[in-house]
């Protein structure tokens, strides 16, 4: 049941091109991202390597997969699969001239870390994330799982003795503003979500 939508912002390819020749550092903070910048790059006949002499930075597992489907590895990713992470992981490393590529209504504790560190960074917003117009609920569940804050904060449901199995700490901290029992993954993956949720079946 999607309880978002995700609403690509209507922006061209030469844009796209532009940003990232100006720039050291391509930071992605979701696979969705990847996907959309892809999908844009490839429709105007640019491809991968256009990233050829860039340094790339990715939030997490989920996105270093999608940067591997076109042929792009990742050169910076956090231990831990957060943006504050991300941020602190590229002050580590003395990274400057950096363009984020996210969503619009993303959490902004990168920024807020980057602006602190006086890291030079610019911004493409490549999408937003809005609540479904329909969400067909079952009559009867007892499980939800969220992949994101996002996915916590739109569900249009009434129960609060619901169990949440988060991916996250932020995930977890928008499910339990609901009110719902939350448990959250070892890990921010979706094999990290499954074990979860098997662990949770077997009580």
């Amino acid at each position: 049941v999607p309880s978002i939508l995700i609403k690509p912002f209507d922006i061209s390819a030469d844009t796209l091109v532009s940003g990232i020749k100006s720039h050291k550092y391509i930071v992605f903070t979701s696979r969705t991202g990847v996907a959309l910048v892809m999908k844009k790059l490839l429709s105007d006949k640019y491809d991968s390597r256009i990233f050829r002499d860039k340094l790339i930075a990715a939030v997490g597992s989920g996105t270093t997969e999608e940067l591997r489907k076109y042929g792009i590895l990742a050169d910076i990713m956090p231990d831990r699969f957060y943006t504050d992470e991300l941020a602190k992981t590229l002050v580590e490393k003395k990274a400057d001239n950096i363009l984020l590529l996210r969503a619009e209504n993303g959490l902004k504790e990168m920024d807020k870390i980057l602006s602190k560190n006086n890291i030079s960074f610019d911004t493409q917003y490549i999408y937003t994330t809005e609540k479904a117009d329909i969400q067909m609920l079952p009559e009867s569940f007892d499980t939800v799982v969220f992949a994101s804050p996002s996915e916590a904060e739109f569900l249009e449901t009434d129960k609060t003795d619901l169990v949440a199995v988060c991916i996250g700490s932020r995930t977890l901290e928008a499910a339990q503003k609901r009110g719902f029992k939350c448990i959250t993954a070892d890990t921010q993956t979706e094999d990290g979500l499954f074990e979860c949720i098997m662990r949770e079946v077997k009580k």
